[in-house]
């Protein structure tokens, strides 16, 4: 056996790392899966990526919180059907995680909002045709046929 055991699963959090876990409050568990959720998207990205990204986010936040718990979350989120996973989640580096499909699309097919007035702000109002020039083109018409 080598020094880096490449096939085996993530470390375990340490008891300090659960200690400190335990402290933290529904509003910084939310702050944390908003910001894993940041840097997911539609195409598969490898969980220990979007751990990195987000530990690199929110370093000032939560300093000292590990990897492993961020894989925690993640692992949460997968089953609560917030996001898909492929692989094992218990292995960070050989794991994957997307958006799910029907989030995708409704994503991906939202009408653009603009900002400001439509470009016209009052309905086009079509002239109403007047006798005279009804008749004119009616005559102008006929003649035209024959």
């Amino acid at each position: 056996m080598t020094e880096f055991d490449d096939t085996a699963p993530d470390e375990p959090m340490t008891p300090e790392a659960e200690a400190q876990q335990r402290l933290l409050t529904a509003a910084q568990l939310r702050r944390i899966d908003e910001c894993l959720l940041s840097h997911t998207s539609h195409q598969w990205h490898k969980v220990a990526y979007v751990i990195g990204q987000t530990m690199k986010e929110i370093y000032d936040e939560f300093h000292g919180i590990p990897d492993v718990f961020y894989g925690l979350r993640i692992k949460h989120l997968a089953e609560s059907g917030v996001i898909e996973a492929a692989g094992n989640l218990n292995r960070m580096r050989y794991s994957e995680i997307r958006l799910p499909e029907k989030q995708i699309a409704h994503k991906r097919f939202e009408p653009r909002r603009t900002v400001g007035p439509p470009y016209r702000s009052r309905p086009v109002q079509k002239p109403t045709p007047s006798r005279e020039s009804f008749i004119n083109g009616a005559h102008a018409a006929r003649s035209w046929i024959s």
